[in-house]
């Protein structure tokens, strides 16, 4: 695995505990309450693409 596919997958996980874990600010049911599939992968790409991911989830880890 190169570098950035490393990277990628590094800050993939912290998108991912960020949405999944922590925030939970959208969530996908089979409800009408629900986010659809589309709004949540919106939401984790926003988050992936933050420029301030790494100490965003640094903090989210020290609670």
């Amino acid at each position: 695995m190169d570098a950035v596919s490393k990277a990628r997958e590094y800050f993939g996980r912290m998108a991912l505990d960020i949405t999944n874990t922590i925030e939970k600010k959208l969530g996908i049911t089979s409800r009408d309450t629900g986010a659809t599939g589309r709004e949540f992968c919106a939401y984790l790409i926003d988050t992936h693409k933050d420029p301030g991911l790494e100490e965003r989830w640094r903090e989210y880890s020290q609670r």
